[in-house]
Formats: structure tokens, C-alpha cells, sequence
């Protein structure tokens, strides 16, 4: 019975979630002056992931660079030759050295905000809550815990703050 209250509270929860959070300005208002902005420093506090100086090379800008279209599939051969010539001096994954360097913080987050962005533009389109929306909904959602709900009460704040969750 437990496990049916959570679904629906967690169902009820992320449309709000979404609803109050603007992915411009990266803020979450719980209620008027009630309001949280979630920077990257934030995202390595929660799930305790690197903050380097490079960027992460998304996906979109691979396609794009060997001229992939957006719906097309990328292929581990694309990858391959991609990760060989290693064009425009992007940095990639492939350098497992390398993977602290990159700001893990900030791909997350600008993720989560360019997803929230097109789950808005497709509720406007449809009129509905679109069902599903990609990027990293635990940062929303621990977020909002720690800031609104468990406020004034004793949380535990181990780092990164993921792994106090059960």
C-alpha cells in the first residue's frame, strides 16, 4: 500500500516539479518568496561529480561535427573515427584520465534545463503534461527535499548527498 501512496505522490510530484522550476533562470520556487537556485556546485553536492574547466562534448555536437543528422543514429564506427581525429581539439571520454577535467556538473544541469525547456514547448503544443522528460529529474527532486521539505529538520548532509538516500 505504501509503495502505491509514493507512486502516485511521485507521479503528482514531477509535474509540479516541472511546472515550478524555471530552466532559465535554474530556479525552483516552492511558493512565492519561497524560492531555491540550483547552480552546478549544487549538483556536486548531490551526487558528488567532477566540476573541471572543459566542457562535456554532448552527443548533438558529435552528430554535428561529423555531419549526422539529429534522428540518425550514431554508430560505434562514427564514435570511433570521431575519438581518432578528435576534431575542433574537443576532448572526449575516451581519455579516462581525462574525465576529472571535465564539468560533469554543468552537463547535468544544462541537460536537465534544455529538457525542461522542450517539455514545456511540447506541453504547449499538446495542452497536456507530456509524459516523459529526459535529463536528470533526481537533481530536481533531491533538491527540492533538502531545501523545502526537510527544512528546519535534522537531514543527514554526508557528501555527495545521493548516498544518503534509501
Amino acid at each position: 500500500m505504501l509503495h502505491v501512496k509514493l507512486l502516485s505522490f511521485y507521479k503528482q510530484l514531477v509535474p509540479w516539479l516541472l511546472t515550478h522550476f524555471n530552466p532559465h533562470e535554474r530556479v525552483l520556487q516552492a511558493e512565492v518568496g519561497k524560492e531555491y537556485v540550483i547552480r552546478t556546485d549544487g549538483v556536486c553536492d548531490i551526487f558528488g561529480l567532477p566540476e573541471g574547466e572543459e566542457k562535456v562534448v554532448l552527443i548533438k555536437k558529435i552528430k554535428s561535427l561529423l555531419n549526422v543528422f539529429e534522428n540518425d543514429p550514431l554508430t560505434t564506427p562514427m564514435l570511433a573515427e570521431f575519438i581518432v581525429n578528435l576534431k575542433d581539439g574537443a576532448k572526449t571520454v575516451a581519455d579516462v584520465d581525462g574525465i576529472i577535467k571535465l564539468n560533469w556538473c554543468y552537463y547535468v544541469l544544462d541537460a536537465l534545463c534544455s529538457s525542461i525547456v522542450k517539455w514545456h514547448e511540447n506541453k504547449q503544443k499538446s495542452g497536456e503534461n507530456p509524459k516523459r522528460v529526459k535529463g536528470c529529474m533526481l537533481l530536481l527532486e533531491i533538491s527540492y527535499f533538502h531545501r523545502f521539505v526537510f527544512k528546519g529538520e535534522l537531514v543527514p548532509t554526508q557528501l555527495p548527498s545521493i548516498l544518503t538516500l534509501d
